[in-house]
């Protein structure tokens, strides 16, 4: 995915040390690569790679300040968005969760105490053969935890639908595949991903077909203006920050409107419709971007907030604000 870097992202665009590591990402992946960057929870970095070159190490990711802080929060914020929708502690225990965007599973832990079952997607092998190896390895006998490597796209439906097997990739057999554990979820949880998906509908499209009627979408998100500003008193330049603060492997500027209306979207696509490749850009949303987001895919009960404080450049640095919306498929 993290969907979808932290202090340590910003240090190193200081430093230099991000500048090949970004030429690097680009000479070696084409823009049919798949990426879906979420932040909060770990990474939910997602690359398409194939059997290709991973740039990424979800180890390292995992080190970096303010990503095990920024989990609980986005956790929690998840666990209100429910609650305040109306949903017991028992409704919302007994819910089977597909996470886009899981990295090496920073949150992916937490959700696992809070819910039935989780699967989670990314598409960085490295990524996930951490997640492996941090949260399946130790515990054999875990049944209610799975991933796939994959890129949501509107054809995910119907592969999950129709039990297509998906890679599976663990330390000892990169090339594993395992069908999915279901078609239809009752959360799918898109946290600090969407801002570095390009083609927003078709992304929506996948993330509401993998829904039960019924389902819930909740969406997390940095409040824009927000991580500008802690760049800034950072002292980094943000043309080379993607306008984030995370990089993320992308050397392109992301401006925020003045008028903080909808989010702009510019990048790169596959022939699967909704990917997130080097050098792509685009505006973080507002609240009401978000909700009309929701609103358009087709969901009821639509509701966004800004709510919580993501620590996201360590508990030392001042935080960005979370932004939450929420839908449910009818």
């Amino acid at each position: 995915m993290y969907g979808a870097f932290f202090l340590s992202t910003v240090m190193l665009l200081l430093t230099g040390v991000w500048t090949s590591r970004v030429n690097t990402s680009v000479a070696s992946h084409d823009h049919k690569a798949a990426h879906v960057h979420g932040h909060g929870h770990g990474h939910s970095h997602s690359h398409d790679h194939g059997d290709g070159h991973d740039a990424w190490s979800g180890e390292d990711y995992m080190l970096r300040p303010g990503v095990q802080e920024t989990a609980q929060v986005t956790h929690d914020t998840i666990v209100y968005a429910l609650s305040s929708a109306g949903l017991s502690q028992e409704e919302i225990g007994a819910m089977n969760v597909l996470e886009v965007g899981c990295g090496p599973g920073a949150v992916t832990s937490l959700l696992l105490n809070t819910f039935t079952s989780v699967h989670a997607l990314d598409t960085s092998p490295s990524m996930l053969t951490t997640l492996y190896t941090r949260l399946i390895a130790p515990h054999p006998q875990r049944t209610k935890l799975s991933y796939s490597l994959h890129a949501l796209s509107p054809s995910s439906p119907e592969l999950f639908k129709s039990g297509t097997p998906l890679r599976f990739p663990t330390p000892a057999d990169p090339s594993r595949v395992l069908a999915p554990p279901r078609a239809r979820f009752d959360l799918v949880v898109v946290n600090l991903v969407l801002h570095h998906v390009d083609e927003v509908e078709p992304f929506m499209r996948g993330a509401v077909g993998l829904l039960e009627n019924g389902g819930w979408l909740v969406i997390t998100e940095f409040a824009p203006n927000e991580m500008r500003d802690r760049l800034k008193h950072l002292g980094v330049d943000q043309g080379h920050a993607h306008g984030h603060g995370h990089g993320h492997g992308h050397v392109a500027h992301s401006s925020e409107k003045d008028d903080g209306n909808e989010a702009e979207t510019q990048g790169k696509t596959n022939e699967h419709g909704s990917v997130n490749s080097p050098g792509h850009f685009h505006s973080s949303f507002t609240i009401s971007a978000l909700t009309q987001l929701l609103s358009e895919a087709g969901l009821a009960d639509v509701h966004g907030e800004r709510r919580g404080e993501l620590p996201v450049f360590g508990p030392d640095q001042p935080p960005v604000g979370c932004l939450i919306a929420k839908g449910r498929k009818a």
